[in-house]
């Protein structure tokens, strides 16, 4: 009996899912009348209608319905765990398609790239740079880098950096020039450079702790740019101040190029990190793409802009 209940789940998923018998039969490669026989049997076991049908179609009972949503979720968790562990034997092969916003290009990526390359020859990367926020299941990627505060709820993120800080940078003859700003009024008295994610996005506000509580603050300035890069050489050469992550603007504190003001108004926020569907981590391919980034953590920090 027990066997002929599990033989009898996917033909009922098969038929609920086309409303046809016969595409049910040939999604399965049964002939329909096989089909038509397997759910009459199942209907015979339960003693009630599963489907009405009609000559022109065929619909779920409201029995019919109740059994659905059981068992669908049901067989989508045997058919991962069959995936899962059927991934074990494959070795990682395949194009692995990547969403990064460029300030992961040098930082997080770059470093990255030709080890693992030169681990996994099988595996292709296929890198797609770009700072605004992407669907990456509807536009085709495995997987996305991204602040983790950025990360929809559905998806599974792995954390790169952990926590990381947003500091606000000047060029020290900017800053003799200016005066340091010390309050976040004294910022509107200061050429800002501006940041915004992708060529129609909206201006990325400064965050900022005030008495505990974390606050947005508009900035004003001659320059608006998408790319990290350029708001940091910008801010180097003394165009006026730049709002960034600590980490990523290190080269420069540490060369004296730039130094940071307000540092009691810094703002810990969640770092980096590359996330994907939930189904995704079964590929092999990516398992092993995050496994290396997870072991290299320490090249990874000690990345840096040229």
């Amino acid at each position: 009996m027990q066997k002929q209940w599990l033989s009898s789940v996917p033909i009922f998923l098969a038929v609920a899912k086309h409303e046809s018998f016969s595409k049910a039969g040939i999604e399965l490669e049964m002939s329909t009348s096989a089909i038509s026989q397997a759910i009459r049997q199942m209907e015979d076991r339960l003693g009630l209608p599963l489907f009405y049908r009609t000559t022109r179609s065929v619909a779920l009972t409201e029995a019919g319905q109740a059994l659905h949503r059981r068992l669908a979720p049901a067989n989508t968790e045997i058919e991962q765990a069959f995936d899962e562990v059927r991934a074990f034997s494959e070795a990682p092969r395949g194009t692995l398609r990547l969403n990064i916003p460029t300030m992961a290009v040098r930082n997080i990526i770059e470093p990255v790239v030709v080890p693992f390359l030169q681990t996994y020859p099988d595996v292709a990367l296929d890198i797609g740079v770009e700072n605004r926020n992407v669907d990456i299941i509807a536009e085709g990627y495995d997987a996305g880098i991204r602040l983790g505060e950025s990360v929809e709820p559905d998806m599974v993120s792995v954390s790169l950096y952990g926590t990381i800080n947003s500091v606000i940078l000047g060029a020290p003859d900017y800053l003799r020039k200016r005066g340091m700003p010390k309050t976040i009024e004294d910022l509107q008295k200061h050429n800002c450079i501006q940041f915004r994610h992708g060529p129609n996005g909206p201006i990325y506000r400064w965050h900022m702790t005030v008495e505990g509580e974390e606050v947005q603050i508009d900035t004003a300035g001659n320059l608006i740019v998408a790319d990290a890069a350029i708001a940091l050489d910008a801010a180097s050469k003394g165009l006026g101040l730049c709002y960034y992550f600590d980490f990523l603007a290190t080269p420069y504190l540490e060369s004296g190029k730039l130094v940071s003001v307000m540092n009691d108004f810094k703002v810990p926020e969640e770092g980096p990190c590359i996330y994907f569907p939930r189904r995704a981590q079964q590929s092999q391919k990516l398992r092993v793409f995050i496994d290396f980034l997870k072991k290299n953590s320490q090249l990874l920090r000690r990345a840096r802009f040229a």
